[in-house]
This record gives structure tokens, sequence and C-alpha cells, in this order.
């Protein structure tokens, strides 16, 4: 069911990007296997959506559920002289929070994805923002990840 766990981070792609009022030529979401990180090189803020894992479990006799795991990094360059402001770092963790986090969190009700798939969220995490990045590359990075599951015929 591979084709599944990339449906769902296609579907999650759309959300955030629904979510995301006010992207600019430099921002991006896109679903990656491997997060394309330039350091120094990457202007803009970026969303990198990526399947983890997925497994499969009876559910009923007629039914299965189905695990998907998905990791989402938020990561964007401070371009200014010194340390971030607090205003700055709070901006991104607004975000995240806003434009992330909330929308990705089917908990109370169920998504619709492409293919029939009806997920719920089962557990959401977030790293804030990586202190070592900040310090070290002057770079804003959260990272996150989703357990969403279906029940679906077997």
């Amino acid at each position: 069911m591979a084709s599944n766990i990339i449906a769902v981070c296609d579907y999650l792609v759309d959300v955030v990007e629904a979510a995301w009022t006010g992207i600019t030529a430099d921002d991006s979401v896109e679903r990656v296997y491997v997060a394309p990180i330039k350091l120094h090189e990457q202007a803009g803020r970026h969303v990198f959506i990526y399947p983890l894992s997925y497994s499969n479990q009876p559910a009923t006799r007629g039914h299965d559920e189905w695990s998907y795991q998905i990791g989402v990094i938020v990561i964007e360059g401070y371009e200014q002289p010194g340390e971030p402001t607090k205003a700055w770092m709070d901006d991104r963790v607004d975000f995240v929070q806003d434009k992330v986090f909330d929308p990705l969190d089917f908990s109370r009700s169920p998504a619709a994805v492409s293919g029939g798939l009806r997920m719920l969220t089962t557990e959401a995490t977030c790293d804030v923002y990586n202190i070592d990045q900040m310090i070290q590359e002057k770079q804003f990075r959260s990272e996150l990840r989703f357990t969403f599951t279906e029940i679906r015929g077997a």
C-alpha cells in the first residue's frame, strides 16, 4: 500500500498550501523523500512533507486498520545580523501551529483523501525548534510527526 502513503502526503501538501496565506515565490510546500535543505543558500520558508512508515492490522473480521506515519519539516533561515528577535521566532512558532499542526490535525473529523481514504489523526507531535540549528546555522527548524489511521474493508 505504498501508494496510499504517497496519496496521504500529497493530500497534506494541499492542506498546508490552502492554510498558508501569503506564500511568496521563495516559499514552498512539497512532498519529498529527502528534504533539500541547503544551509545559507535557501531563501524563504519551506515545508517538507515526507512518508515515514505505514502498517496495518485487523480491526474486525471484514476490516483492516491502516496507520500512516508522516514527517514534516518547517525551515527558514534568519537573514539579519545578530541573533533572531523574539518577535521573529514567535512568528515562526505561530506559523507552525496555525498553518501546519492545526490544519493537519484530523482528530475530531476524518479527512477525505483521494482514492476514498478517510483518516483520523491518532498522534501529532511537534519539536518547536532545533536550538542547535538556530545557534550554529541561524536557521529555524521545526520537526513534526503525525500518525493517521483509517479503517478500510479487507
